[in-house]
């Protein structure tokens, strides 16, 4: 009976498996049809074409990794050290509220943060910025990084800070030598961060806004790829759908491969 029961629970498991992958094959089947014809080497070497013209979307996928890494240098040392106060100091009454601030950023829906920007950086510049863009996302990844060192760190033996202070080191050698102990799966936290900013759009339709140009200079209107993606798709022009499809089958690529990656360094972290 017991036999019975195990394999009757693993055969459903396998169907709500097959029945999660339907859509997921369907989805990538349906992009692939669509934009078969702008797969091609433009597709990452050209600009954003006017309508009818063949193009690519150079411009789109240079700001979005222009705007997430300069997001990943704010988020990475500040959410770091939050994420160290948090373990270092948990037993203190003072951090409590620090953390519940910490969740509720973490849940908050990321068109906020777009408008919060908006009102901080947009109005007074007078202009859109990739500027604008990449302090937006940096405020993402803030409490993305903070409650994943929070979690590695929780993952170290107390003995090893508690050996520090017995020792008589200062707090920041003990910080250093936690944040060298979780280094490759803090790496992993890094590319689980960017692979969650680099498909944000709400926040980006306030902040950087797009433009169809190799924009070289920060402080100025700048195209990412998400929302490239999705001007170009609600066009009626069938070339900028296509190339919307294509792009939304590179996107769903890139951030793969930042999953496996990130994968591969928190095993190897976790294997440790």
């Amino acid at each position: 009976m017991r036999a019975l029961k195990s394999r009757c629970v693993g055969i459903l498991g396998l169907c709500l498996l097959v029945a999660f992958f339907i859509p997921i094959v369907n989805l990538i089947w349906t992009l692939f049809e669509n934009g078969k014809s702008a797969l091609n080497l433009s597709l990452i070497t050209q600009i954003t074409p006017p309508p009818g013209v063949e193009g690519g979307l150079l411009n789109a996928l240079l700001g979005s990794f222009e705007m997430v890494g300069f997001a990943l240098l704010i988020a990475i040392p500040v959410g770091v050290l939050l994420g160290n106060i948090l373990v270092i100091h948990k037993q203190k009454r003072w951090i409590v509220p620090i953390q519940l601030m910490n969740d509720t950023l973490l849940s908050l829906p990321s068109i906020l943060y777009g408008l919060f920007v908006y009102l901080l950086i947009v109005v007074p510049m007078g202009q859109f910025s990739a500027l604008a863009g990449g302090i937006t996302l940096s405020f993402l990844a803030i409490p993305m990084v903070a409650r994943g060192s929070e979690d590695l760190l929780l993952t170290l033996p107390p003995a090893l800070k508690e050996a520090g202070f017995a020792l008589g080191a200062r707090d920041s050698s003990v910080v250093k030598l936690m944040i060298l102990s979780i280094c490759r799966g803090l790496i992993g936290i890094v590319i689980l961060t960017f692979a969650r900013l680099f498909g944000e759009t709400a926040p980006l339709l306030f902040t950087s806004l797009s433009s169809s140009y190799l924009n070289k200079n920060f402080l100025e209107p700048t195209a990412s790829l998400p929302v490239t993606l999705y001007n170009f798709a609600m066009s009626p022009d069938a070339s900028w759908q296509a190339l919307a499809n294509a792009g939304a089958l590179l996107m769903i690529g890139i951030v793969l491969v930042a999953s496996i990656l990130a994968r591969y360094f928190l095993a190897k972290r976790s294997a440790l």
